[in-house]
């Protein structure tokens, strides 16, 4: 029978250097890898607050999958 999801472990990146993010992840139980990225973190000033998360997050997944 080949392994479902569930008997896989999945690899965790956190691409933050932040320590607080780091200490929560580690309370509530991820093990983990730290990934800093070095991106540029402007955004566009015209884009909604509430989208810059993901903009930059995005960034940092396409610059992390280069490397």
């Amino acid at each position: 029978m080949p392994p479902t999801s569930h008997d896989r472990k999945a690899s965790l990146i956190l691409a933050s250097s932040s320590p607080r993010r780091q200490y929560l992840m580690r309370e509530i139980g991820f093990s983990f890898q730290v990934r800093v990225p070095d991106i540029d973190e402007s955004f566009p000033a015209s884009m909604a607050a509430a989208d810059v998360p993901g903009y930059l997050a995005e960034k940092r997944h396409a610059f992390l999958n280069r490397s």
